[in-house]
């Protein structure tokens, strides 16, 4: 059986010139997090991160206008170095539970990132979500 908010996936992949322990650490470290998480043009402020199986996480979005809000979830699953599995809700979701998966692919030398996000809503929900995960091009500035 098929889950209808499966046709409204987004997948993302980059490669980084880091190693996958360095890579890993920028996604789960709140100094790191804030220097390069920063979708569609946001600031963020960590104010939670509990790093393990069921913890749970919250970033204060500051918006270019003055406005501030909040994306929050919890870990369903962690290997370091290779994988998070973590819900995700927004105000972007409409406040529903999505799910965000990030594999950490050793390349040699560098790390290829994959970031598949599920359980979206609709196509309009996909977009406005693969907007804002072009952040990761900022992630070079972590490592």
């Amino acid at each position: 059986m098929t889950n209808a908010h499966d046709d409204y996936s987004l997948v993302v992949e980059r490669v980084f010139a880091a190693p996958r322990e360095r890579v890993f650490k920028a996604w789960t470290e709140a100094s790191a997090l804030q220097r390069w998480f920063r979708p569609l043009g946001c600031a963020v402020t960590v104010t939670r991160l509990e790093l393990r199986v069921g913890g749970e996480y919250q970033f204060t979005l500051h918006h270019p206008d003055g406005e501030t809000s909040t994306i929050s979830g919890r870990y369903m699953d962690i290997v370091q170095p290779e994988r998070l599995v973590f819900t995700w809700v927004s105000g972007g979701t409409h406040f529903q539970e999505t799910e965000v998966t990030v594999e950490f692919i050793e390349q040699g030398v560098q790390t290829e990132v994959r970031l598949t996000h599920s359980r979206l809503a609709d196509d309009d929900m996909r977009q406005l979500h693969q907007n804002g995960w072009s952040c990761l091009e900022f992630l070079g500035d972590a490592l």
